[in-house]
């Protein structure tokens, strides 16, 4: 048995990236409710801002709700081709 690193870090990526694109959100928002500092012109920097830390705000949120659901990865049985190929011939012999 070993534990299934991929799909857990795969797992944590995708909670991290869905989360973080709440900043996406948050920016336009931003530039719905206040467009004099935040927009794509002069208040680029602002609402650049606002993205990024949006991004790892949100982003950190999900990142440990995904920890407490799943906090270490889980246990797989890995076989190799071989081992995969003989339970399939004997399987098939009975």
């Amino acid at each position: 048995m070993k534990l299934d690193w991929q799909h857990w870090l795969l797992g944590l990526w995708a909670a991290i990236i869905g989360g973080g694109s709440g900043g996406v959100i948050n920016s336009l928002t931003a530039m719905g409710l206040d467009s004099e500092h935040f927009n794509l012109t002069g208040g680029l920097k602002h609402t650049l801002t606002l993205f990024g830390v949006g991004f790892i705000v949100n982003g950190a949120i999900a990142m440990f709700l995904y920890l407490k659901q799943s906090p270490v990865p889980t246990s797989r049985e890995v076989w190799t081709d071989a081992q995969r190929e003989a339970a399939k011939t004997n399987g098939a012999s009975k």
